[in-house]
């Protein structure tokens, strides 16, 4: 027994815990279980592996319930692999106040207690933490998806009058689901699937579009690092999500190192490959609240890893709220902005030794006569794709249009993909791989397949999908093939 266990079960005892009730045999130990804390039946058992957002260094989280001192208590085993680091907690009926209670000790002088309580099949416990300088409330909420994976919510504030503050949401799978689900092997380009044709296929349906809502798929220009968002945890936050090739063989994607703990959502990659851009709604500083409004940040490649996130300063961002972002190869930086007046909606500045400056509207370039956003340029900028809504020609609410590069730099009139791209779902966020064989799109299209089984792509939820870029060609204007 562990001198935490010891210390945790004199704390049980003194605290008057009533060893005589009812209980109820649930437990693959053998053991049963009083029924007063039947709510984490289905946390008891597996060993769970998860790792924090953010922070690779800490490396694997083990997280593991069981059913203690008879039934009467649950315990909670977490451990920090990397950082030594270790909490047990331990879970009863308190008799005084009618709710679970729990008492947290840690081997580096924290402790926390507090009452647990149950919401939409998951645990959240909520206390009172002291430790070396720190006094502060603890929320920690404990979640199981339909997929079988376990979502961990870490939250503190100083007092009643301050707000929660998000530390990490963290994902966890049984070493069981670990094992039974064993990441393919994916060797070649894009994540080694076979290429479309003129038909949209389905882009690594179970390893990339899984129906959890997934977008914004970028390739960096090399084609050897892939970036999408996805939405994570209890919250459904977009998250970007990251696969790279190792040793000539595709990693599974996780949650980028800087992202994870606010809404994130890649947008592009630079052509030198450096920087990497992304939508945010995080502080600048640790310690200050989220926007309440995205705004655009770049993260640079350094070595092989990517560093130091920062926002990009006026005038790109403003107290407006900026969308989207990629840099040209001719040195523009092209983006969207909420803000009023002169300066709106599609924009573009200069780029010119890094400074991002002259900004200026370009509601007069693409004078289209219909709505036009989240637009995306080819790699050679010979076209773009744009997203549109509430058209004559649509298919459904939000459509993907073309429009072509003229020899005079303006633009043809956009021309509506069609019905072997749009539906009646939701079409939109176009990209490009960076060959320009290919274009990328997002669909919330619902097919057979998916209503047998919701759980599966195809089911409603956002999924990426791919298609020749032939299929645009086709599209072209004779005056300009």
């Amino acid at each position: 027994m562990s001198k935490l266990f010891s210390a945790l079960s004199i704390i049980l005892l003194l605290s008057g815990v009533a060893f005589n009730q009812s209980t109820d045999a649930i437990d693959e130990q053998g053991l049963k279980l009083d029924e007063r804390l039947s709510l984490f039946k289905p946390f008891i058992g597996p060993t769970w592996v998860g790792t924090i957002p953010g922070d690779a260094r800490m490396g694997e989280i083990i997280l593991k319930w069981e059913v203690i001192l008879n039934g009467f208590a649950v315990r909670l085993e977490r451990d920090i692999l990397n950082s030594n680091h270790r909490l047990e907690t331990t879970y009863h009926w308190d008799e005084s106040s009618g709710k679970i209670a729990y008492v947290a000790i840690s081997n580096n002088g924290y402790l926390t207690k507090g009452y647990v309580s149950g919401q939409g099949g998951g645990l959240i416990s909520e206390g009172f933490q002291q430790g070396p300088n720190t006094m502060r409330q603890s929320r920690r909420a404990y979640r199981i998806d339909k997929e079988g994976k376990l979502y961990e919510d870490d939250q503190f504030r100083g007092s009643d009058a301050d707000e929660w503050q998000r530390t990490h949401v963290s994902v966890f799978v049984s070493k069981s689901l670990q094992s039974s689900t064993e990441f393919p092997v994916l060797k070649g380009p894009y994540l080694g699937q076979k290429p479309p044709g003129l038909s949209p296929e389905l882009f690594a349906p179970w390893i990339v579009s899984t129906g959890e809502d997934e977008a914004t798929p970028v390739f960096s220009p090399d084609g050897r690092e892939f970036f999408y968002s996805a939405k994570m945890g209890p919250e459904k936050r977009l998250t970007i999500m990251a696969s790279k090739v190792m040793a000539e063989t595709w990693t599974k994607p996780e949650i980028a190192p800087f992202s994870g703990k606010y809404y994130d959502a890649v947008t592009s990659i630079s052509p030198d490959g450096i920087s990497l851009f992304f939508n945010s709604m995080r502080p600048q500083k640790e310690n200050e609240p989220p926007f309440e409004a995205q705004n655009i940040w770049v993260i640079e490649k350094q070595g092989n890893e990517w560093r130091n996130p920062r926002m990009l300063p006026p005038p790109v961002n403003s107290d407006a709220r900026e969308l989207g972002g990629f840099l040209s190869k001719d040195g523009y930086f092209y983006f969207s902005t909420s803000r009023e007046g002169e300066i709106s909606g599609k924009c573009r500045v200069k780029v010119v030794n890094g400074e991002f400056t002259g900004i200026e509207s370009l509601d007069s370039l693409y004078d289209f006569s219909m709505p036009c956003f989240e637009v995306a340029r080819d790699p050679d900028e010979k076209f773009i794709v744009f997203v549109s809504y509430d058209q004559a020609d649509g298919y459904g609410k939000f459509d993907l249009y073309a429009s072509f590069k003229k020899d005079d730099n303006l633009w043809t009139i956009p021309r509506n993909l069609g019905d072997r791209i749009n539906t009646p779902a939701n079409e939109h966020f176009p990209s490009f791989s960076p060959d320009g064989k290919y274009m990328f799109f997002v669909s919330d299209r619902i097919t057979a397949e998916a209503q047998k089984r919701p759980d599966s792509p195809t089911n409603g939820s956002s999924d990426i999908y791919w298609v020749s870029t032939k299929i645009l060609e086709e599209l072209r204007p004779e005056e300009i093939r």
